[in-house]
């Protein structure tokens, strides 16, 4: 078989996105063995990072989705390697992204190549598309839809500004980021030991604050004009302490960047030059994430259905004691926060029960049922597992108290959502 023309083999480096890589792929067997010769993890990152527009939207959010595990084991390699994510957190997910794509250790550690975009497509239609659909009914337009909205034909109404998809996508990116902190932590024999850095809550809060932009956590006014102290106001010129009581306005000390910055997108935010502004004024990530987790009938009845299959409930659920009062039962809330700390994993057990809910009750399983489930899979198995070590648990984890609110130590969504807002 004749090689190739000497002139062919300067093509590579000028592809330009996904679609030049596979429009020369499908040319003919020579020149598709030419260009998965230069085809790298990272290169086909990198084209993958051009083509996002286009097939990997809403951008950039679902192309960092997979990107946040390899970042978050990245990160934990030095304490530069944190620093660098931490800073990047600071101008929101378009500059972790960059950073991703700028560490070629990140696209090696994701495995990237044409087999993994090809997986992240099936993932995207078997569980982010129905996820989408399910929280668009929980806080979304289709719950809005829903009659009597405000006479009494719902009873988690409430005036809130989301986009599903964002919703799904921020909620994600936390899970894969910060779950192998969780995990070290329940599995480890010493749980007095400090939580690893790159999933601390000074790293957690720079998350919560930048990567769920919401205008309670904005340090003035959200039209932009002077007012209240908000939750981006949280200072302090030290680490903090498990058990502490920070008291604001000081501010909780990173322990690798030394302080928390108030800095763009939010200082900018004022002069009206970072692409920030709007959403920030339209959306409230944190403020539907708490509802969401916290206040939601039918998120609650789905969860609530997950949990029951992994051993049941310790006490009542979140969603529930909105009507009824009470605090949260520690072990209870620690149990809820487990499946949010699965990731990926968690939210494809939750579609599960999701479909079969609606294909043995209906279109919006009101009872609660569900049917046809697979209950197999390295998701279910973890999730058994830490129910069975938060019920052997005798003592709750190190709080740490900011304000007027609370959270602990280790990573636990629901509750970090809360202690950076202007409420606080």
């Amino acid at each position: 078989m004749p090689s190739l023309p000497d002139v062919l083999h300067l093509i590579p480096p000028y592809i330009r996105d996904i679609e030049d890589y596979l429009a020369l792929s499908v040319t003919g067997r020579e020149v598709r063995s030419l260009v998965q010769e230069y085809s790298s993890p990272s290169t086909l990152l990198v084209l993958c990072y051009h083509s996002r527009r286009t097939f990997f939207r809403p951008d950039p959010l679902f192309l960092l989705t997979p990107l946040a595990p390899p970042l978050s084991i990245w990160a934990r390699r030095s304490t530069e390697n944190l620093r660098r994510l931490v800073h990047a957190f600071y101008y929101g997910e378009e500059a972790v992204l960059d950073l991703g794509i700028s560490v070629p250790a990140v696209a090696i550690e994701a495995e990237w190549s044409m087999a993994r975009v090809c997986q992240l497509w099936e993932w995207r239609m078997r569980v982010v598309t129905p996820l989408t659909d399910l929280i668009d009914r929980c806080v979304g337009q289709q719950w809005y839809a829903q009659a009597d909205f405000w006479d009494g034909g719902v009873e988690d109404a409430a005036t809130l500004y989301a986009e599903p998809a964002e919703v799904v996508f921020r909620m994600l990116i936390y899970g894969e980021l910060f779950k192998d902190g969780w995990h070290e932590w329940i599995e480890g024999t010493d749980r007095s030991q400090p939580v690893p850095p790159f999933a601390a809550l000074s790293t957690r809060l720079e998350y919560v604050k930048y990567l769920l932009p919401d205008w309670r956590s904005y340090p003035t006014a959200h039209d932009g004009t002077p007012g209240i102290r908000r939750g981006m106001d949280i200072t302090c010129d030290r680490p903090y302490h498990p058990g502490e009581i920070v008291t604001l306005p000081q501010r909780l000390t990173h322990p690798i960047t030394g302080h928390v910055r108030t800095i763009h997108p939010f200082r900018a935010i004022q002069d009206g030059s970072t692409p920030y502004r709007d959403a920030m004024r339209e959306y409230e990530h944190q403020t539907v994430l708490r509802h969401l987790l916290g206040a939601s009938t039918l998120w609650g009845q789905v969860t609530t259905a997950v949990r029951n299959m992994c051993g049941g409930d310790f006490d009542t659920p979140v969603h529930k004691l909105r009507a009824v009062g009470g605090d949260v039962d520690w072990k209870q809330g620690l149990w809820e926060n487990a499946l949010y700390l699965l990731g990926y994993e968690g939210m494809e057990m939750v579609i599960q029960v999701w479909n079969g809910m609606r294909g043995s009750v209906g279109e919006n399983g009101e009872n609660g049922e569900y049917g046809g489930v697979d209950q197999r899979g390295p998701g279910w198995d973890k999730m058994r597992r830490y129910r069975s070590l938060i019920a052997a648990m005798t003592e709750e984890p190190e709080k740490v108290q900011i304000g007027k609110k609370w959270t602990y130590e280790i990573p636990h969504l629901y509750n970090d959502l809360g202690v950076a807002m202007w409420d606080n």
